[in-house]
């Protein structure tokens, strides 16, 4: 019940409410202790910086990953000194908190560390947390990661190049190419080279050839460019050239939600990676028919409309 009541004595905020909290954190039932500094970290509550702080170097690791974490979203000095010295303690056991605390804090000085975490590929515990971080960084991380898709064929080398597609980054499709001929039936490498380039040669006898062909054709620098022809073609509402770029504008918005409700193929993903980017979330996908599809594409346009209100 404690451990329930943690998030909704944090949003109260008052003394009184900082004074429970205190008890929660010394509570010596871990679930109770990391629900207790997960709702400090949730609701910034900066007064218990200290009482968190101590958590995150001395306790126990079912306590001590949801304190750094926490930690992160209060920020400070030192922080990122704390997890970078954190990584591998407990043979690696908090080694996810830590990336999603590096990818909280959202240093770029934390990339080093989580390339070298990825390092430990798909395996690893941390490995989807590690790559949520480096997205979250974005791009200051890619210089290093194109550094690894670059490096010598294998895991670590093709899970850069698939963070870096996710992200829309044009260089990588040289590489996602010779990847694809390399494995003609890998799954993800298809999918990322699909959404990433908005044209789908799957179904050819030779799709790595196309896709070379397609490359020769298309500028090399302006992913998003591929993605308004794709939706030119498909006779969709084209984001405006600038539309997308930065924090993007309302009408650049509105032609991605229009993309995902009635796109096909890749172009689909694409707008919804696009759209997440701008909205700072990661959307679900849409029900495939009916009145839940329906509230969920009028439930996307209010958020859009409420992102972008005030310009």
């Amino acid at each position: 019940l404690r451990e329930i009541a943690a998030p909704h004595i944090a949003r109260g905020g008052t003394p009184e409410d900082l004074d429970v909290l205190r008890q929660l954190l010394a509570d010596p039932n871990d679930p109770i202790e990391a629900a207790a500094v997960a709702a400090v970290g949730e609701n910034n509550l900066v007064e218990l910086r200290v009482d968190v702080l101590a958590r995150s170097r001395y306790a126990d690791p079912a306590v001590r990953g949801p304190a750094l974490i926490a930690l992160a979203k209060l920020g400070g000095e030192g922080v990122l000194e704390l997890l970078v010295a954190s990584a591998g303690a407990f043979r690696g056991a908090i080694d996810g908190d830590i990336a999603e605390a590096l990818g909280e804090l959202g240093d770029e000085r934390a990339v080093p560390v989580l390339v070298a975490m990825l390092h430990a590929g798909p395996a690893s515990p941390a490995y989807e947390q590690t790559r949520r971080a480096l997205r979250r960084i974005g791009s200051p991380a890619w210089s290093e990661l194109m550094r690894l898709a670059h490096g010598v064929r294998g895991g670590t080398s093709r899970s850069a190049a698939l963070l870096l597609a996710e992200q829309s980054v044009p260089p990588v499709v040289p590489i996602l190419i010779d990847f694809l001929a390399e494995d003609p039936t890998d799954p993800l490498v298809h999918r990322e080279l699909a959404a990433l380039t908005c044209v789908d040669f799957g179904q050819t006898a030779d799709a790595p050839t196309a896709w070379w062909d397609w490359w020769d054709r298309v500028p090399k620098d302006d992913s998003r460019a591929w993605m308004r022809a794709a939706q030119e073609q498909q006779m969709l509402p084209v984001a405006p050239v600038d539309g997308l770029r930065g924090g993007g504008t309302r009408e650049g918005a509105l032609s991605l939600v229009a993309t995902i409700e009635r796109g096909k193929g890749p172009l689909v993903l694409r707008a919804a990676r696009e759209l997440g980017r701008l909205l700072d979330e990661d959307l679900e996908s849409p029900p495939s028919m009916g009145m839940q599809r329906a509230a969920w594409f009028a439930d996307l346009r209010e958020r859009v409309e409420l992102r972008y209100q005030a310009n």
